[in-house]
């Protein structure tokens, strides 16, 4: 009797390992990677407050400028350019001074960040309008191409106003205008 009941369970057993019926491990899978890259790019005025002051003969004669360094930090990762201009035909205040008037000239600032390239940044000198004014072209990001440590590059932003005496005879007082900077990728 032993031998009959021991033989029925050997048969299934070996039946279940010949057929397969254990179920196995699978052993590969697959994932779909996806990866999204995306226009990062920005403009930041790093000091926003711009004052020219008209305070002696020599400034209304010869005019005066004002020198911001590291005025706008930039950011972006392809090519931009940065342009720039006037809320206002006419700066508000007291009497009428065109916005015309007002030349803005950028440059590398001290903490220039990164400029790739034999000729990473073309600076363009304008006078403000209400039409933006392309002041800044590069053809390159503005990340470090070593360690990308430093993703930023920053100008330096003159502001020149009243040369050969275009504010002599104006009524004092305070003249204001916003002076907008925009960035785009080219």
């Amino acid at each position: 009797m032993k031998k009959s009941f021991l033989f029925p369970l050997f048969t299934i057993a070996a039946s279940l390992f010949s057929t397969g019926l254990f179920a196995q491990a699978q052993t590969t899978g697959n994932a779909n990677l996806t990866v999204n890259l995306s226009d990062v790019y920005s403009i930041v005025v790093a000091s926003p407050d711009v004052h020219l002051n008209f305070s002696t003969v020599g400034d209304y004669i010869g005019g005066v400028n004002t020198v911001l360094d590291n005025h706008l930090v930039v950011t972006s990762t392809k090519g931009y350019i940065v342009t720039v201009k006037s809320s206002d035909n006419d700066l508000q205040g007291p009497s009428t001074i065109s916005a015309n008037t007002i030349k803005v000239t950028p440059a590398a600032g001290t903490d220039g960040g990164h400029f790739s390239g034999p000729t990473p940044v073309e600076y363009i000198p304008a006078f403000l309008t209400l039409a933006p004014q392309t002041i800044i072209k590069s053809d390159h990001d503005t990340f470090n191409g070593v360690n990308n440590s430093t993703s930023t590059t920053k100008f330096k932003v003159t502001y020149a106003a009243g040369l050969n005496g275009a504010y002599v005879g104006k009524t004092i007082g305070d003249y204001t205008t916003t002076v907008t900077y925009t960035i785009a990728q080219q």
